[in-house]
């Protein structure tokens, strides 16, 4: 016997939760792509670094120089945009 054919075949729920995982990513990598075209990029970068990649606000904002309230602001506004486009692709795929 090859041993392909030695290796089990994995559980259906498994290969299921792995290909809707991937299409979640998929759907979020095209929302942020389509958020970042309508804001601005001092805007889109600030909720990069601090939403995104999970930097803390005080140092978006020293390294940006903007103020913290700011990388609030761009939080909630991106953030707001960025569900809003996420919502809108899932209904129409």
């Amino acid at each position: 016997m090859p041993t392909v054919e030695k290796i089990p075949a994995p559980e259906g729920s498994v290969v299921v939760e792995v290909w809707e995982e991937e299409w979640a990513k998929n759907l979020a990598d095209a929302a942020i792509e389509r958020v970042k075209l309508r804001v601005g990029a001092k805007q889109f970068q600030m909720f990069d670094l601090y939403v995104l990649q999970h930097w803390p606000a005080a140092d978006v904002a020293r390294v940006l120089g903007v103020s913290v309230g700011q990388v609030y602001l761009a939080k909630l506004r991106v953030g707001r945009l960025f569900r809003r486009e996420l919502r809108r692709q899932r209904r129409e795929r």
